[in-house]
């Protein structure tokens, strides 16, 4: 008989460098930790780490490929296998491609992971989500320069930069997590800002990287400190909040701005195409 797997924390992107952070406190509660990410190699090492530093062995790994709606449903269906409850979902992962690619569905990759291909995991693994648990969406501060108006759901290759097309799939998100936490009431849902965070993610691979190093690294927040958001993400009773290292705030909506339905209505209409259950 297969052990039951209750009140489970998913952790996306577990094995980067706030993921981790996010995984070795969540694992100390002693609950189980579902770290779902690409590569198993590092999922793995990951595992061997956690269980060492934390005594919790209810680690497990399920692969995932955000940009393949066919992993998605996969991830979904063993969960349902596995009779897995949980007790939040936290969408930690996220790219940041140098150059235009796209997935097997044409969409470009920055998008596919932290947009599309997030809220279709999102809402794949909602029926497993306990009543009134968690779900957490991590944005960026670049989201702020990006207003839905500017938001076009299919990148193209001249549209496409490595920061804007990032920036530009966080505001999304921050706004298509507005919509959620208005209608789905079961479940608190709101997003996090880690901040700038001494990470890969940051390093743009140009000929100012060096320079960047040593001027701006040494002020940013290391991983640990981009981890807190996201864990006072899960102790909130409340939705609809975008949370910092010091600040809880409600989200700006405007449920009368028209690019903001527009985006939002765009959206429902794709993932509803690639097969969502919303």
């Amino acid at each position: 008989m297969k052990p039951q797997i209750k009140d489970a924390f998913i952790i996306t992107g577990a094995t980067g460098s706030i993921g981790q952070e996010i995984a070795l406190a969540l694992a100390r509660t002693k609950k189980p930790i579902i770290l779902a990410c690409r590569n198993q190699q590092k999922a793995e090492a990951l595992k061997a780490r956690i269980i060492d530093e934390t005594s919790n062995k209810n680690i497990f790994f399920i692969p995932l490929l955000l940009e393949d709606k066919d992993s998605i449903a996969n991830f979904a269906k063993r969960l349902a296998e596995d009779e897995i409850s949980v007790y939040a979902l936290v969408n930690n992962a996220g790219v940041m491609k140098r150059r235009y690619e796209t997935n097997k569905d044409g969409q470009e990759m920055t998008f596919a992971v932290n947009y599309i291909g997030t809220l279709l995991f999102t809402f794949a693994v909602m029926p497993f989500i306990v009543k009134n648990g968690h779900i957490v969406f991590t944005t960026s501060v670049t989201r702020r320069l990006y207003m839905p108006s500017s938001i076009e759901l299919n990148e193209n290759r001249e549209r496409f930069t490595q920061l804007g097309t990032y920036g530009r799939s966080k505001s999304a998100l921050t706004h298509f997590a507005m919509s959620m936490a208005n209608c789905y009431k079961d479940y608190r849902i709101n997003c996090v800002d880690p901040g700038i965070v001494d990470s890969n993610m940051i390093t743009m691979r140009r000929w100012y990287d060096p320079v960047a190093d040593v001027i701006f690294r040494p002020f940013i927040n290391s991983p640990r400190n981009g981890a807190i958001p996201a864990l006072k993400a899960i102790t909130l009773k409340s939705s609809g909040n975008i949370i910092t290292r010091r600040l809880v705030r409600p989200i700006p909506y405007d449920m009368y701005d028209v690019a903001h339905n527009h985006l939002i209505a765009s959206t429902r209409d794709l993932l509803l195409a690639l097969g969502a259950d919303i």
